[in-house]
């Protein structure tokens, strides 16, 4: 949208906190602050950054200690997976085999 930072310099000088809420868990929160940027909007940091990845990794975190978890999504999704005990795998890789793990 023609203006948007605009909005951010204003929460900035009114010293409200923002943040971005989004359905890309395809990447990290570096990585979708640094296409943000790419668009000249640089107040968005990744540390301003919420994302359904994330909200996955801390319910992960809290309700599944160990295992295999089957994913859909691109391989940069996998890193919401990653941490000791889990181990992530694309749902493509899913077959009769390994289907119980």
């Amino acid at each position: 949208m023609p203006g948007i930072e605009k909005t951010f310099e204003y929460l900035k000088e009114q010293n409200k906190e923002y943040y971005i809420v989004t359905n890309d868990a395809s990447r990290s929160p570096v990585q979708l602050a640094s296409s943000y940027h790419k668009m000249g909007l640089h107040a968005i940091t990744p540390d301003r950054i919420i994302s359904s990845g994330m909200l996955t990794k801390e319910y992960l975190y809290l309700k599944v200690p160990e295992g295999v978890v089957a994913y859909l999504g691109t391989e940069g999704s996998a890193h919401y997976i990653e941490s000791p005990g889990l181990h992530p795998m694309p749902i493509s890789d899913v077959n009769e085999g390994n289907m119980d793990q």
